[in-house]
């Protein structure tokens, strides 16, 4: 939200429909903290965790699309790109953001955001479970 009202006295323009959905959309995505979560439980250790979610976080992050659209990138990249859930919430963040509401990725963002919450919920439960017994 920060970099959003920086941005409009530059020239932003975001339709409020489209703030509101990218907005819902964020939300949906906090699965990747909820599995962050579920990866610490797993390594149980500080110095073991920090260079598993580095090593994960750095790829899915540079396959999202975040810092150049993979639309642009070589065939392989775009391909690999696919598999990364982070990628389709770009792409309709990006739609959202720039007016195009009835873009295709938008429904195809929130049916991937909503079923990795729901594995991440379910992943943090079983882990949350095993601590408990």
């Amino acid at each position: 939200m920060l970099i959003i009202a920086a941005s409009v006295p530059l020239g932003l323009r975001v339709p409020p429909v489209g703030l509101a959905l990218g907005l819902l959309l964020v939300i949906l995505g906090t699965g990747i903290g909820t599995l962050s979560y579920v990866l610490a439980i797993a390594t149980k250790q500080n110095h073991v965790f920090a260079g598993v979610l580095q090593g994960i976080s750095m790829p899915l992050m540079l396959l999202s699309g975040v810092l150049l659209p993979m639309d642009m990138a070589p065939t392989r990249l775009y391909a690999l790109s696919r598999a990364n859930p982070l990628s389709y919430v770009v792409e309709a963040e990006r739609a959202l953001l720039g007016g195009q509401l009835a873009s295709g990725a938008v429904p195809v963002a929130f049916l991937v955001a909503t079923a990795v919450a729901g594995a991440a919920v379910a992943g943090g439960m079983r882990s949350m479970r095993s601590l408990a017994a």
